[in-house]
């Protein structure tokens, strides 16, 4: 953006590769426009840096970001959401999901080996029968944060911590669920986009207020 009323300054800078984008404040949709390029050059900073993990997916535990039907699905609901950060997790292996006002997600692909496990867990543990149907299914994906994932006897009320699951299409059998609010994270310790945001914008505040010259009383 320039405030220059000749544009000349501006297209040079971006030809040299100064500026990443051209926007022209007068132009009606010059704050959509904004917005849409500042989600574009984030997207493109992230995809840099987490370049060097791209090795590791593959044969990591969260090889399933590697499939590009996960990726949709996961995309969809950064949009759906309004996603600002979001962070591997394990035990169970998932994708924590944050928005900017403070909300959190927790995003869990199960494979049909990790899905048998489950049921096959659940069973070695004397678990309901209902859960363990439930589980078989496939309709269901649960989240026992307190034993890594895994049922155990502990879970007396082990309906909370079932959750619908939807299928993706593909050629390898998957299925995700979205958990909100999960339990297990120390949500208090969390620094939030808009909070950071609000502590920048009262810092900059405060130093434009002492960079003031004092004011001077006119003579009388």
């Amino acid at each position: 953006m320039t405030g220059k009323a000749d544009e000349r300054l501006a297209v040079e800078a971006f030809n040299k590769g100064l500026i990443d984008r051209f926007i022209r404040k007068q132009q009606d949709d010059a704050t959509p426009a904004l917005n849409q390029a500042i989600r574009e050059l984030q997207l493109d900073y992230f995809d840099r840096m987490q370049k060097p993990l791209s090795s590791y997916l593959p044969i990591g535990p969260h090889r399933f970001m590697t499939n590009e039907a996960v990726v949709r699905v996961f995309d969809s609901l950064c949009e759906q959401l309004q996603i600002v950060e979001h962070y591997l997790c394990c035990a169970p292996e998932s994708i924590l999901m944050l928005d900017a006002t403070g909300k959190y997600y927790l995003f869990i692909v199960q494979n049909s080996d990790q899905a048998r496990a489950a049921h096959e867990i659940a069973s070695d543990q004397s678990a309901p029968e209902e859960l363990v149907g439930m589980l078989r299914s496939g309709a269901f994906i649960s989240y026992f944060y307190k034993t890594e994932g895994s049922y155990s006897p502990i879970y007396q009320d082990w309906r909370d911590y079932l959750h619908p699951a939807s299928e993706i299409s593909g050629s390898e059998k998957l299925s995700w669920t979205l958990v909100e609010s999960p339990q297990g994270f120390r949500s208090d310790r969390f620094s939030f986009y808009t909070t950071y945001l609000k502590k920048l914008d009262e810092k900059r505040i405060w130093r434009e207020r002492w960079a003031r010259p004092p004011s001077s009383k006119e003579p009388s």
